[in-house]
Formats: C-alpha cells, structure tokens, sequence
C-alpha cells in the first residue's frame, strides 16, 4: 500500500510546485530554464 502514498505525496509536491511557480511568474516549457529562484521581473533567458 505505499505506492497510494508516494503518489499522493507525488501529487502535493507537484500542486506545491505549480502554485509557487504560479506566484513567480508564467509557466515556462520544460525545454526552458524556469527561474525558480529569481522574480519574474528580474529573470533573463539563459542560454
């Protein structure tokens, strides 16, 4: 019965991800570097 645990935690760390990026600013693409430590208004695309 652990797997129903991992994927409920699985799923609260995803929510918890998400809306912290939400706060951050938009969504980006997975292909893109997301500024998850930096503000939107002061994140630059690093290539």
């Amino acid at each position: 019965m652990r797997k129903k645990n991992d994927l409920a935690l699985l799923y609260l760390s995803t929510v918890f991800f998400l809306s912290a990026c939400g706060q951050m600013g938009p969504l980006y693409l997975p292909e893109q570097k997301p500024p998850v430590y930096v503000p939107h208004h002061l994140a630059k695309p690093v290539s």
